[in-house]
C-alpha cells in the first residue's frame, strides 16, 4: 500500500542516498499528518529539508525536515 504509514527504523532518503532512520512515528489525528522522529546526517538536518521515508512496501513517504517544538534554545519556556 503506497498509502501506508512508514515505520519505526525505516530508512531516511535523500537524493537517493541513505541519511538516516525514523525513531518514532505517530498518525496525529490533530494535525491529520503522520508525526515521526529520527536521526539524520546534518547535511540533512536543515529545517525545510525535503526527504524520503522508505515504508516497508518499497514505496516512499514524502516528508519536511522540521525544527524540534521542544527544544528551547533561549530558555524563554522557562521564564
Amino acid at each position: 500500500d503506497a498509502k501506508a504509514l512508514p515505520l519505526e527504523c525505516n530508512l531516511i532518503i535523500e537524493h537517493d542516498e541513505i541519511v538516516g532512520r525514523i525513531t518514532s512515528i505517530a498518525h496525529r489525528t490533530t494535525l491529520g499528518v503522520p508525526l515521526a522522529l529520527g536521526f539524520v546526517h546534518p547535511d540533512a538536518a536543515r529545517p525545510g529539508t525535503r526527504i524520503q521515508v522508505q515504508t516497508e512496501s518499497r514505496h516512499f513517504a514524502a516528508g519536511t525536515v522540521l525544527s524540534t517544538p521542544f527544544y528551547d534554545p533561549e530558555n524563554a519556556r522557562q521564564q
